[in-house]
C-alpha cells in the first residue's frame, strides 16, 4: 500500500452490528497504518428484522425444549442504539491513534446495498464480518485472470504482512494470468466465480480483497455470496463500479473532506 506524498486514504467500514464492525475495525486500522487518511463507519440496521420483532412476553423453544423470552422491539431498538454508540466510539479511538479525520452514520436498509451505494468516491470500502473462526486464516486476494490485477495484491500482500499470516490468491477463468508475479506462481485457478467460491468455503479466510473494477465480482449479491462463504470482512476497492440498482431516491454522501466530522448520520 504505497502513495505519493500527502496522499491520504479513504476507508469506509459498512457492518449491521458493532461484532461485524469490530473486525472490519482491525483491518481498517492496519490498512491506515501504513497509509493515514479519513476513516467513515456506517452501521446499516435491518429494518425487516425490527419490523418482524414478535409482541412483548412472546416465547421461543429451541430444539433442545428450553424456552427464551423474545425480545421486544422497544429492547430490540435499545440494543441496536448501544451498538450504534460503540461502533461511534470505537472509530473515533481508532481516527485518534492513526491522526485520522472521521465520520459515522447510522441508516436502515440493507447492508451491502447500502455499503456499496455510500462507498462510491470513497477508496476503500470493508464490509464487516464477525469473527467465527478463533484460528488466524489466510488473506486471499480473488482475481479476475482476463485483467491486470491493480492494486489487489498489494493491498493483500501488505495485510497479510501486517497480520502475521499468508496470502492465497484466487484467479478466476484465466489461462494465462495477467499482472500476476512470479512469486504468485501458485495461485490457483477456477473457471467460473462458483468454483472459487466453494474452494472459500473451505478456506479458513481472514480477510478477502477485491477490486470491482476488474472483476470477477461485480455486483451487490454477489459480494453477499462471498461474505456468506468466507465467514470474513470483504475489502472492496473501487466499489463504485460495480453492477448495481440504487434506488434514484437515495441521497449519497461525499467522504469527508479536510475538516473534522465527528457527529452521528
Amino acid at each position: 500500500m504505497t502513495s505519493d506524498a500527502g496522499t491520504q486514504a479513504r476507508i469506509l467500514v459498512g457492518a449491521g452490528c458493532f461484532a461485524d464492525a469490530r473486525t472490519a475495525m482491525r483491518i481498517a486500522q492496519h490498512i491506515l497504518a501504513d497509509l493515514p487518511g479519513f476513516l467513515g463507519g456506517l452501521l446499516v440496521e435491518d429494518e425487516e428484522f425490527l419490523t418482524a420483532c414478535p409482541s412483548p412476553n412472546q416465547r421461543v423453544v429451541s430444539a433442545s425444549g428450553a424456552q427464551f423470552l423474545v425480545p421486544s422491539p422497544m429492547q430490540v431498538r435499545t440494543m441496536m442504539k448501544a451498538d450504534a454508540e460503540a461502533f461511534r466510539q470505537l472509530l473515533a479511538s481508532l481516527a485518534a491513534s492513526s491522526v485520522s479525520k472521521w465520520t459515522f452514520e447510522r441508516r436502515q436498509g440493507e447492508l451491502v446495498e447500502s455499503a456499496l451505494g455510500i462507498g462510491r468516491g470513497w477508496d476503500v470500502l470493508i464490509v464487516g464480518y464477525r469473527e467465527i473462526n478463533p484460528v488466524p486464516g489466510r488473506v486471499i486476494a480473488l482475481l479476475s485472470g482476463r485483467v491486470e490485477g491493480g492494486n489487489t495484491l498489494e493491498i493483500a500482500h501488505a495485510l497479510a504482512r501486517r497480520l502475521n499470516t499468508e496470502t492465497s490468491v484466487f484467479v478466476i477463468d484465466a489461462d494465462q494470468p495477467k499482472g500476476i508475479g512470479q512469486d504468485e506462481s501458485n495461485a490457483q485457478v477456477f473457471h467460473t466465480v462458483d468454483a472459487a467460491v466453494g474452494q472459500l468455503a473451505r478456506t479458513n479466510a481472514r480477510v478477502v480483497v477485491i477490486d470491482m473494477a476488474r472483476g470477477p465480482i461485480k455486483s451487490a449479491g454477489q459480494i453477499r455470496v462471498l461474505l456468506e462463504a468466507s465467514r470474513c470482512p470483504v475489502v472492496i476497492l473501487n466499489s463504485g463500479a460495480g453492477e448495481r440498482a440504487l434506488k434514484h431516491s437515495v441521497q449519497i454522501p461525499h467522504p469527508p473532506k479536510a475538516e473534522f466530522d465527528g457527529n452521528e448520520g
